[in-house]
């Protein structure tokens, strides 16, 4: 079982200030999901595990509520009650930045990050034929076969393999090709890596996350016009809608407290298996108090023991219950 530790601190201190910050930030993330969860007309949502407030992992909707043309099935809670993610798939992409200082928008399908990357760091996400032809850069064979590879190397790695595999002992390459044209061809692919290279290391560029369905799209004889139809884009437009969903982690928390996570290090090579305990905290009496599983050391934080965390727990429960019933008797 893994140790916990406990702390309290004044609501007026800087670090008061600053958690309550940081509490404001996980009421609106949990607001923006009850509302989505809403919108969309579910019964209920769960958040990510990694997620210590807001985000959508999936819904639940009441039985025989959920469109299956919208909403794919996510599983089951161990109350076997069926959850329901849009049914949407999702591919990365680049785009080259136009100019220094372009910000590309978010489109209706597309979510771009709010970071500029370098060509070392978005190099392997397109195969070397996909940078050849955003470089303008002629590929010397339109059926060398890539393999889904990208460019850290391993394009021309991996054609020039699967010439030497299916030439055998022979040393034939391809449709009976002589080992000679298996290695023009290796040669011809470095060529074009280079100039691909030297052309992509010049530019920035945005990555991007691209919602799509592999749908056919029918006709519709109701609206000709429309080229998608109404579920598809809706489906789509949920699921953008779900990932830009505000979520708060728990490292964020963990940096305010200043927590000491050292000892998750491996040892002997070994990683360290740490149970996952949600921290938990409340306000009372002009003090935050704290429940947390690592040993924490910010300015103002004073150790309290367990029965002290819990009793004051208990008494903010009988309070907020008095609260209630006086208001309930108030309305009567």
């Amino acid at each position: 079982m893994t140790e916990r530790y406990y702390y309290r601190f004044e609501t007026s201190s800087i670090l008061g200030k600053k958690f309550r910050s940081f509490w404001n930030e996980c009421n609106k993330a949990e607001r923006a999901a009850e509302v989505f969860a809403k919108k969309v007309g579910a019964a209920a949502y769960y958040s990510s595990p990694s997620a210590f407030a807001g985000g959508v992992a999936a819904v639940a909707f009441e039985p025989g509520k959920a469109n299956g043309k919208i909403w794919r099935s996510a599983g089951r809670t161990e109350d076997g009650e069926e959850l329901w993610e849009p049914d949407v798939k999702q591919r990365n992409g680049v785009l080259v930045l136009p100019r220094r200082g372009f910000k590309p928008s978010d489109t209706a399908t597309r979510i771009y990050s709010r970071r500029i990357s370098s060509w070392q760091e978005v190099k392997g996400i397109y195969t070397l034929r996909e940078w050849a032809k955003l470089a303008g850069v002629e590929m010397p064979d339109a059926n060398v076969a890539e393999n889904g590879h990208g460019m850290h190397g391993s394009t021309v790695a991996a054609t020039q393999t699967q010439h030497t595999e299916q030439g055998g002992e022979n040393g034939h390459g391809m449709h009976g090709e002589p080992a000679e044209k298996a290695a023009a061809m290796k040669e011809a692919l470095e060529k074009v890596e280079r100039k691909v290279n030297e052309k992509m290391e010049k530019e920035l560029f945005c990555q991007f996350i691209e919602l799509y369905r592999d749908d056919e799209i029918p006709v519709d004889p109701t609206h000709p016009k429309r080229k998608t139809p109404l579920y598809i884009s809706q489906s789509i437009r949920i699921e953008r809608e779900r990932m830009l969903l505000p979520v708060v982690t728990v490292e964020k928390l963990y940096a305010l407290m200043e927590a000491d996570q050292s000892g998750d290090k491996p040892t002997d090579g070994k990683p360290k298996l740490v149970e996952n305990v949600t921290p938990t905290f409340f306000e009372w009496g002009g003090r935050y108090y704290i429940g947390i599983e690592y040993p924490c050391k910010a300015e103002g934080l004073e150790p309290i023991i367990e029965a002290t965390y819990r009793m004051k727990m208990t008494t903010l429960r009988q309070a907020e219950e008095a609260q209630r019933i006086a208001e309930k008797e108030g309305l009567n």
